[in-house]
């Protein structure tokens, strides 16, 4: 066990303690509320309190930390750290100080904002990289790894003799178990917001499946789905149920997975729990949107991720992996407009780690490429029928979407240009002239959302802007080139809702598709009129529930925006490869990262269930990348490792000569592998 020096326990104890204690006393102490000896006394109490829980820390963690770890690993949990606290002061806005800072005379408004900040940012600095170290140094026991394949021991020993878990029909549909709880969570809320929650672009894509005349502004593909789902039971219900059950095998056979690869029972309960508990996994699950089967989708390819990684990719050699890989790619792309790049990205990155797999990959890639061509193209076709946006307009039908999410984006940032005073020359005030009145030389823009006149007199207009396309494209990419700032802070705001852990109130940012309240409401269809008008029925559910998940909006930073979400599985995913040594782990982030950037770089509008993918793989395996991804050992334990594995009569894995030994039988899905590299 390595020694820390004392100087470095007390001083870096007390700089974390005079950080928190300087937040404290500067903000959280109002200068109105106690007498100035009272805030001190406080501060000092907090100062003391900290410092003593930071030397505690230091004497009996860090030093058993930095003996398991290698240097460079214990800098960049350090740095992870750093990074962290500091970045969560970034995309989380400090308001104003009101204690010690906001009397003092010497610092301006911006001063104090800076001094908090940097505070803040020490302050949550501290424990994230102690919190690292301990997660990258925990042991992973060697018995763990083969619970869920079978084989258990008795003791830490590798030498002993392991014990088969008990076998049968019952044991082989035990997974079902983790099925129950999202499922019943999603019943419940079936019931209370019966027959489905449905929002405006649901109630839309209900009235085509109806009529049969599809629009691909939201995927045809996914109305589609619903009218073949529909074909038992003609009912909203039959949609949100099939959508509860996928969702809930899918999160049951990761679990399974999961176990299999080392998850301790209580942890996979526990999560679980979580994703039937949080409310987001059920009202989502009930909702008609198309973002609920891209979800599942996504989830799914994540798991097939996984598949890869814990068998070194050899799971790609199976006789059907690429099928079922090219499958879910190909749905990925046809729910969503913007999954077509996660569905091309995905497997041309996979490919460079994999390389030995490449030919695999290709033939999922092609399996993908056919399925999308034959839907979008012989089946939209053959299926769809033109359907006019608006009264004597052009037929979009199930072409030209591409062309009207493209001027969507032209106009959208020309908005912003004109709200900047990005100068414009005559000829341009006269092209935005033509195509949508300027007042005081601009165009209405809201950043966070598309404005609804732009949307309803220009944008589904087509007349007016599909002749002129070209010169709307001309005109974006000129005041780009003038002034790329604007640009780039109408990117940075528009997605905001992806990376900023708080936003900004009342600036649009759509969460469910029900009234808030007070009272909770929620829209029925009661029928579709011949000219495809809906007719709805506004309801009040009579239970208390519905009320006590509208409270859950007040924190929505916790429960409704996903940034939170998407920096935990990163998080988990940083110290899964600072743990096992190998960037492996990291190939979990691909499809969240290749969507949530597109999406940064394209969104018009702040909606909780663009991001709902991250969410749900957040939930299901930030606790498995944190606390069951082993860890690279020793030879000598590897080489017990592989004693213990022969007398187990388990084969060395040809895929992985270099490993010390791998689980084979198909239905394991567990690799002992890499360790000690």
């Amino acid at each position: 066990m390595q020694r820390v020096k004392p100087a470095a326990i007390w001083g870096s104890s007390g700089m974390f303690a005079a950080a928190t204690a300087g937040v404290s006393y500067g903000y959280f102490l109002q200068p109105a509320a106690w007498p100035g000896w009272l805030k001190l006394a406080a501060a000092c109490l907090i100062a003391v309190g900290v410092a003593a829980a930071a030397a505690w820390t230091w004497r009996r963690t860090i030093p058993p930390c930095l003996a398991a770890l290698r240097p460079p690993s214990a800098v960049l949990c350090v740095l992870l750290g750093l990074v962290c606290g500091f970045g969560l002061v970034v995309v989380t806005p400090i308001p104003p100080a009101h204690g010690l800072l906001a009397s003092t005379p010497a610092l301006s408004a911006a001063s104090q904002q800076t001094v908090l900040s940097l505070l803040a940012g020490l302050c949550m600095a501290g424990p994230i990289a102690v919190l690292a170290l301990w997660l990258a140094s925990r042991e992973a026991s060697v018995a763990r790894g083969f619970r869920g394949t079978g084989l258990q021991t008795s003791g830490e020993d590798a030498g002993q003799t392991p014990t088969p878990l008990p076998q049968g029909v019952l044991a082989r549909w035990a997974w079902l178990g983790y099925a129950l709880p999202p499922i019943a969570a999603g019943i419940a809320y079936l019931i209370i917001f019966w027959p489905a929650l449905m929002s405006n672009d649901s109630l839309g894509q209900w009235s085509e499946m109806l009529s049969g005349q599809y629009s691909d502004m939201a995927p045809a593909f996914h109305g589609m789905t619903n009218w073949l789902i529909t074909r038992i039971w003609l009912c909203p219900a039959a949609v949100a149920l099939t959508q509860v059950l996928l969702l809930g095998l899918v999160v049951a056979w990761s679990l399974k997975r999961l176990r299999q690869w080392g998850m301790p029972r209580g942890l996979a309960w526990t999560t679980c729990a979580g994703m039937s508990l949080l409310p987001a996994t059920g009202i989502l699950a009930i909702t008609l949107w198309k973002d609920i089967p891209y979800s599942i989708c996504v989830l799914l390819l994540t798991l097939w991720i996984m598949e890869m990684i814990h068998s070194g990719g050899a799971w790609l050699s199976r006789r059907f992996s690429w099928i079922l890989l090219g499958t879910v790619l190909a749905l990925v792309a046809l729910y969503r407009h913007n999954g077509l790049p996660l569905a091309v990205g995905t497997p041309i990155l996979l490919a460079v780690p994999y390389h030995r797999y490449w030919r695999r990959l290709a033939l999922a890639l092609a399996a993908a490429s056919l399925l999308i061509w034959g839907v979008r193209g012989p089946l939209y076709h053959c299926v769809a029928k033109p359907i006019p946006l608006a009264a004597n307009q052009r037929q979009a039908g199930i072409g030209g979407v591409y062309d009207y999410f493209w001027a969507a984006l032209c106009i959208q940032q020309i908005a912003a240009h004109t709200a900047a005073h990005t100068p414009l020359r005559p000829e341009e005030q006269a092209l935005l002239e033509s195509l949508y009145p300027l007042q005081d030389g601009r165009w209405p823009y809201n950043p966070y959302c598309f404005d609804g006149g732009l949307n309803i007199d220009l944008l589904y207009s087509w007349q007016k802007w599909e002749a002129k396309k070209e010169d709307l494209t001309a005109l974006a990419m000129r005041l780009f080139r003038r002034r790329p700032t604007v640009y780039l802070r109408h990117v940075l705001t528009s997605s905001s809702y992806l990376w900023g852990i708080s936003g900004p109130k009342d600036r649009g940012y759509y969460i469910v598709a029900f009234v808030e309240g007070p009272p909770v409401r929620y829209q029925v269809l009661r029928e579709v009129k011949g000219n495809g008008a809906a007719v709805v029925e506004w309801l009040e559910p009579r239970v208390p529930l519905p009320r006590i998940v509208a409270k859950t909006f007040r924190q929505k930073w916790l429960f409704w925006r996903p940034a939170i979400y998407l920096y935990l599985v990163v998080l988990a995913a940083v110290i899964a490869m600072l743990r096992s040594r190998s960037p492996r782990y990291g190939l979990i982030l691909l499809p969240l990262l290749l969507h949530t950037g597109f999406l940064a770089a394209v969104t018009m509008s702040q909606e909780f269930r663009f991001q709902f993918p991250v969410y749900l793989v957040s939930v299901l395996y930030s606790g498995f990348l944190l606390f069951c991804t082993p860890r690279a050992v020793a030879p000598g334990v590897r080489d017990g490792v592989y004693r213990f594995a022969v007398r187990a009569g388990l084969p060395r894995n040809p895929a992985a000569p270099d490993a010390a030994v791998a689980l084979t039988p198909p239905d394991s899905g567990c690799i002992i592998a890499g360790l000690g590299r």
